[in-house]
């Protein structure tokens, strides 16, 4: 229906209408053509052709053109069609309150549907799961799809261009401060990060990976300076699999699984110590069958493969440089055994220790080349050096004394508890006893001495200095053959030896060289008996033993000097002097006998 509306004069309108009537046809062979003063109708099919270009148009007023049916506007085969408002007016399609589909454009050929907009936008309002579907199935399968159907939704996602070699943004929006971000494939299909471009692919905030997570690439960077940090909250394996090993083969171009090499150049935040790794483990609940670990490491050579070299842990203090430097403390290894001050008493059901070294042996070509410990020193510029002690031990720097119960056990087993650095040995064999040997010098000149004890008391003392102390004892109610303080053996084995001098059992010296005083004696031999138990035979100073080879014993004394002339003789008859007491001599068959002493 046409309106016309604000027509006052009759003329006009019958001008109007005759204008209508020469441009009207019916296409109907007898549709009925109906005009008046304000509406112009046809009972059947209406066209309305112009031979130029047209205009049609209201003076003022709306211009409301309404089919009964569908409604069609076009142009020709070639022409575009234009729907457009006179100047700022907004342009409305499909705008009624009734639900319908507008539909703009067509799938045919190479149909082409462009929508522009200024700095005004492009809004499209919707509430529905495919607000925006897009896709050469439309709805059904869309390769894009806008879903907002989310109740009282607010929250979305922006993309904001960029120039040339600028970045594009992606981000997600809310009327609120914060909204999260979720990006999915769809069941199990994979989610492709900088797949195909080369870039680097840069994380900023706080990162959580739930599943496995899978880096292929010859060098992974974590953060991009020194204040960064990685946090590990999970396991970190070389496999998903427990034990499993990645296989190294000649497309390996390193020396190491992993490295890590850090250098201080300031002081100021890192505080009195830097650690290049810190590794802890701790129980949080009780666990008495269970074990607690720092770190495990394994160096292992499998079956059937020989291996050169194999340590488990090589661990350096190191020096390096050539330029004088000032060094505290180095130790190659530090191991501690450490408790809390003030805690209450700890149970310690076995033992423990700073360091424990332990050999599960197998079958060796060579047992005697399995060591327990090993301490091999040698100088860089291959110069003979003095050096401190192979193994200290001593007290700590902490407060209090602490009193080993043993400075060195050896509890196991041994042909010879302890070499020597000339081959002698010190052995506690089964028995009980102490062998000092195993050395068989080739020197060719000085003294050979077994052992030499030589305390130095270096400073007052109203003690006695004694060079070796020997106190061997038979235990309360238990039996033996005999006790002795000490056995001398001298010997000049079977063979063509040549002695160029003598053969002693005991070799006495006493030496006095400074200009103090001795308010005793000088004594080379003192003997003192403390016995409560009377014995079968006699308690004499010496017994000497008869002879059991050729040689047999010339006499009790000899003197290295004529009579008179040594200090413990004389070359005068005494026997004149008055006499004054005996020594006793007591003999094989029991019977005393004397030797008469005389006055000086």
């Amino acid at each position: 229906m046409i309106n016309f509306k604000n027509i006052n004069r009759q003329k006009t309108l019958m001008v109007t209408v005759l204008c209508f009537a020469f441009a009207f046809t019916a296409t109907a062979a007898f549709a009925a053509l109906t005009m008046s003063a304000t509406e112009v109708s046809s009972d059947g099919a209406l066209t309305v052709t112009g031979a130029a270009a047209s205009t049609w148009s209201t003076s003022a007023g709306d211009l409301t053109i309404t089919g009964g049916g569908a409604l069609a506007l076009s142009s020709t085969t070639s022409s575009a069609a234009s729907l457009d408002s006179g100047t700022t007016g907004a342009v409305n399609i499909g705008t009624g309150s009734t639900a319908k589909t507008v539909t703009v454009g067509n799938t045919t050929g190479a149909s082409t549907l462009s929508l522009k907009s200024g700095s005004g936008g492009t809004v499209v309002t919707s509430a529905d799961d495919n607000s925006l579907a897009l896709g050469p199935n439309g709805a059904t399968t869309p390769i894009f799809q806008v879903d907002s159907s989310t109740a009282s939704a607010v929250a979305g996602l922006k993309v904001t261009g960029a120039a040339t070699g600028g970045t594009v943004a992606v981000a997600a929006i809310d009327s609120g401060a914060d909204t999260n971000l979720t990006v999915n494939a769809k069941g199990a299909g994979t989610i492709g990060i900088g797949s195909v471009s080369t870039g680097a692919v840069t994380i900023t905030p706080a990162t959580t990976v739930t599943g496995a997570l899978t880096v292929n690439g010859a060098t992974v960077t974590l953060g991009n300076a020194v204040a960064d940090g990685v946090i590990l909250n999970g396991r970190v394996s070389t496999s998903s699999a427990a034990g499993a090993a990645l296989t190294l083969d000649s497309t390996y171009l390193f020396g190491e699984g992993q490295e890590l090499r850090y250098k201080v150049t300031d002081w100021t935040g890192v505080g009195d110590s830097f650690k290049a790794m810190y590794v802890r483990a701790e129980n949080g609940v009780d666990a008495s069958t269970k074990g607690v670990y720092g770190m495990e490491v394994y160096a292992t050579a499998n079956d059937t493969f020989d291996t050169g070299n194999l340590q488990g842990i090589l661990s350096y203090a190191y020096l390096k440089g050539t330029g004088a430097k000032t060094v505290g403390p180095a130790y190659g290894i530090h191991g501690e055994l450490s408790f809390d001050a003030s805690q209450s008493t700890q149970t310690i059901t076995t033992e423990a220790s700073a360091g424990f070294f332990r050999i599960t042996g197998g079958v060796a070509d060579t047992f005697t080349k399995l060591h327990g410990v090993i301490i091999r020193a040698g100088d860089m510029d291959g110069q003979s050096r003095t050096y401190g002690n192979a193994i200290l031990v001593e007290d700590g720097p902490e407060s209090g004394a602490i009193t080993w119960t043993r400075g060195l056990k050896l509890n196991a087993a041994s042909t010879a508890d302890i070499e020597l650095q000339n081959a002698a040995t010190i052995t506690n064999s089964a028995a009980g006893k102490i062998v000092l040997g195993g050395l068989s010098s080739t020197q060719t000149s000085g003294d050979l001495i077994g052992l030499s004890l030589s305390p130095s008391q270096g400073a007052d003392t109203t003690g006695e200095v004694f060079g070796a102390q020997i106190k061997p004892r038979v235990a309360a109610g238990f039996n033996a053959a005999t006790v002795n303080g000490l056995g001398i053996d001298s010997e000049v084995k079977s063979g063509d030896g040549v002695l160029s001098s003598d053969l002693r059992g005991i070799n006495l010296y006493m030496g006095a060289t400074g200009t103090g005083t001795i308010g005793g004696n000088i004594v080379g031999l003192r003997a003192r008996l403390e016995s409560a138990i009377n014995p079968t035979g006699h308690a004499v100073l010496l017994l000497p033993v008869d002879n059991e080879g050729a040689q047999d014993w010339d006499g009790l004394i000899k003197f290295d000097a004529a009579l008179g002339t040594h200090g413990m003789t004389t070359n005068s008859d005494k026997t004149g002097n008055a006499k004054s007491g005996t020594i006793k001599v007591i003999g094989n068959d029991g019977a005393v006998y004397h030797i008469q002493l005389y006055a000086d």
